[in-house]
């Protein structure tokens, strides 16, 4: 490791790359489990209304492309590249962005949609959308980091 290189660096460097693996492992599962599993409620409303449908398959593909950026981002954080630092800010805002957005529409749109398949399912379905504000958790700590000063100057040098 290079004296200069800040411990967040690293930290960030391995996490992009160790978490959005994992990620990419569920959004494939999911994505396995979602075609097969058919008179779910949230199903039928995906597969059933265009706006929600096209959302998330929207939302899987530009997901999909942001973990494949966010992992050469961790690879490159580890060697110091500039371009590394700049790709995790971009990711950073898109994942803030585009986590909003996601819980918005699920609150709004989908939500009341599953309610009328099934009203029991309510409770479970906010709390999916809640735990979605905790995936803020990661991109705001890594926009952050990624702008502090000590962090800006390691990759100037």
């Amino acid at each position: 490791m290079e004296a200069n290189r800040p411990t967040s660096v690293t930290v960030f460097g391995v996490l992009n790359i160790v978490l959005t693996a994992k990620a990419m492992v569920w959004r494939a599962v999911a994505g396995v489990v979602g075609q097969s599993i058919t008179k779910i409620p949230v199903m039928v409303v995906l597969r059933g209304d265009p706006f929600p449908r096209g959302w998330f398959l929207a939302s899987h593909i530009l997901g999909s492309v942001a973990g494949i950026v966010i992992v050469a981002a961790g690879i490159g954080l580890l060697g110091l590249k500039p371009w590394a630092r700049t790709a995790s800010i971009v990711y950073a805002v898109y994942a803030i962005v585009a986590t909003t957005v996601g819980t918005i529409i699920n609150l709004t749109v989908v939500l009341p949609r599953v309610a009328e398949l099934a009203p029991g399912l309510m409770g479970g379905m906010v709390g999916v959308s809640c735990g979605s504000v905790i995936y803020l958790v990661y991109p705001i700590l890594l926009l952050i980091f990624m702008t502090r000063p000590n962090v800006v100057a390691a990759f100037r040098k």
